[in-house]
């Protein structure tokens, strides 16, 4: 037997309702408004691009360049070969922790604090 039509629009607004409660498209959502403000000739500034990327790329280039600065600095303060090793090891070390912060900024930001 097939159900009246008023069943199935009544289906349909209770599973809109549902997903609406739980929203789980809010960051595609907030992503998708930025992407629309700049379509309306709203200036896009470098920390809206930022904010679109993930945490921990932006800190991984943020740790790099720290690296880059130290093991500069590393390698005109000690004389010798071996200082210009030790730079580009510090360079990849900035990179690493810079990840590993971004990661747990990144993790922070996630749902955690909503449970239910």
């Amino acid at each position: 037997m097939p159900k009246p039509p008023d069943d199935i629009d009544r289906f349909i607004r209770i599973r809109d309702k549902q997903l609406n409660a739980r929203d789980p498209l809010m960051k595609e959502k907030q992503f998708h408004g930025r992407i629309s403000a700049r379509a309306k000739n709203r200036k896009y500034t470098l920390k809206d691009a930022l904010k679109d990327m993930q945490s921990k790329w932006v800190w991984m280039f943020v740790g790099g360049l720290i690296g880059l600065v130290l093991g500069l600095g590393l390698s005109y303060a000690l004389p010798g070969e071996w200082a210009d090793y030790a730079g580009i090891f510090v360079i990849f070390v900035g990179m690493a922790l810079g990840r590993l912060v971004g990661a747990a900024v990144d993790w922070r930001s996630d749902d955690w604090s909503r449970r239910g």
